[in-house]
């Protein structure tokens, strides 16, 4: 609202008069600024793309698909391996990476990988050539012949030990809740310690669940299968061996 203030006084006229001056108060204008709220989208959409941090510790059920290798010197036979309740078949598999959000939905998991494999093997070798022939003289005319064959029994356990990368991929199959539920499919690449292989690896798929402990740290339940895509050939060079694993992860994820 305008203010108005008044003077008497005429110096020219010796008149009074009035002289108006009128000032307007103008009404305060509250400036807002956004400037705080757009820095928040990026620092929230910053945060999201944050990489979490895992590790897992995944017992593992093991079994092998054994094939014999023969040669002109030496037959393999009775192949045995061990037996379903048997200790050797529990080995380990320990891992520690990083978890990237690819969208709302898919995310991939990188991971440094620790694995032992146990192998125990039980077999017969005998040589393709006989070691005595038993000749028996049926009649005037025929005369049998029969080749003696001495088989040796072998026994062997292998510990085998496996480092290499482990790339995942996650899809959440809902959202909120106090269990998620997932699938992961991936592929591991690396070496066995000590043996003579190149690169080579396995491919993995599970079935996980995962529940906040707290703000900050989730637990994670994975049953998974685990398949070698190479075969491995034990120390006697006699048989071969593709690994394949049935494990059940437990885990923690930090953010």
């Amino acid at each position: 609202m305008p203010a108005i203030t008044t003077q008497h006084f005429d110096l020219m006229a010796g008149r009074p008069f009035r002289v108006v001056n009128v000032v307007y108060q103008l009404p305060a204008v509250s400036v807002v600024m956004g400037a705080s709220t757009a820095s928040q989208a990026p620092e929230a959409s910053r945060q999201q793309r944050k990489p979490a941090w895992f590790v897992s510790l995944t017992p593992l059920y093991n079994f092998q698909q054994i094939d014999p290798i023969h040669t002109d010197q030496e037959f393999v036979s009775n192949i045995q391996g061990a037996r379903p309740l048997d200790t050797d078949r529990l080995s380990g598999r320990l891992q520690l990476g990083l978890e990237w959000s690819l969208t709302r939905r898919l995310s991939l998991r990188t991971s440094l990988v620790y694995q032992q494999m146990r192998q125990s093997l039980r077999y017969a070798v005998r040589s393709t050539r006989p070691d005595s022939v038993q000749v028996v003289q049926i009649d005037e005319q025929t005369v049998q012949v029969t080749p003696h064959f001495t088989e040796r029994t072998h026994a062997e356990s292998t510990v085998w030990q496996y480092v290499g990368l482990s790339s995942d991929l996650v899809w959440q199959l809902n959202r909120g809740g106090q269990w998620q539920h997932y699938l992961t499919a991936g592929l591991t690449a690396g070496r066995y310690l000590g043996a003579q292989h190149a690169v080579s690896g396995f491919g993995q798929v599970s079935y996980g669940f995962e529940r906040p402990l707290t703000t900050t740290v989730r637990l994670r339940i994975e049953p998974s299968v685990q398949l070698g895509w190479q075969a491995l050939t034990d120390q006697a060079h006699r048989l071969q061996s593709r690994p394949y694993s049935y494990g059940l992860l437990l885990g923690l994820r930090f953010r």
